[in-house]
């Protein structure tokens, strides 16, 4: 009896120190590497069409966005999400336009 308690502790003591050892080797995310870097890099091709077209029509949305959420306010309100409207005609245009990094189309 006092062996089998003895052996039920040792597994259950082994088991919490393997785990507890173990998850942050399980939870670590991996680091990218330089050359990894570089192949997830924006090409010169996609950081000028990103400057020149996608920033400005981007930065275009915001008002026009933010114009459809005062229109919306009152179906919104009704609807119980104005949170949604707001982080979808509003907040969304403006991360897209200054958030996000250059080149990342």
């Amino acid at each position: 009896m006092k062996r089998k308690r003895l052996r039920l502790v040792a597994f259950i003591l082994l088991f919490f120190f393997l785990s507890v050892n173990l998850c942050p080797v399980v939870l670590a995310e991996p680091v990218p590497s330089p050359v990894q870097e570089k192949i997830n890099a924006p090409s010169p091709t996609d950081t000028f069409i990103d400057v020149l077209f996608y920033r400005p029509i981007g930065l275009a949305l915001i008002p026009i966005g933010t114009a459809l959420f005062v229109v919306s306010l009152p179906f919104s309100i009704t609807g119980g999400n104005v949170p949604t409207a707001f982080n979808n005609l509003v907040t969304a245009p403006a991360k897209y336009t200054f958030a996000r990094p250059l080149g990342q189309i």
